[in-house]
């Protein structure tokens, strides 16, 4: 007897999830399939259950293929990745900009300005 509860989406891949750390922050990478309405791959990374970051991806054009599920698994797998590579490269982004108020500061400290400095690093801290 056939399942009665079987829906298309039994054949699709796993969802995925990492979990990263940069500069001692933990992160939650999420992939998963949004189903065969929407037929895209929706990736969140998350920070204390907040969203910080989000892709989708469109799997239309691989959906009617006999090796759809493979393709899809495939598809899922780089798109994760891809997903933590694109959010690390603006973590590190970000980061430079942050070491460049620093260096800012401290060239204000050299020259007895502390008032300024702090000011600075204030301003640092909030981008």
């Amino acid at each position: 007897m056939a399942n009665p509860m079987k829906t298309d989406c039994d054949d699709f891949p796993p969802d995925f999830t990492s979990h990263i750390t940069v500069d001692d922050v933990t992160y939650i990478v999420h992939t998963e399939i949004m189903g065969p309405r929407q037929q895209k791959i929706s990736s969140r990374v998350y920070q204390e259950g907040r969203i910080l970051y989000s892709k989708d991806r469109s799997y239309a054009a691989i959906a009617a293929r006999k090796d759809f599920p493979a393709r899809l698994r495939k598809m899922m797998d780089e798109f994760h990745h891809a997903v933590i590579e694109r959010f690390t490269a603006e973590l590190r982004k970000k980061q430079k900009k942050k070491q460049e108020y620093f260096e800012e500061a401290r060239g204000l400290l050299r020259r007895g300005k502390g008032r300024e400095a702090l000011e600075t690093l204030q301003e640092g801290l909030k981008t």
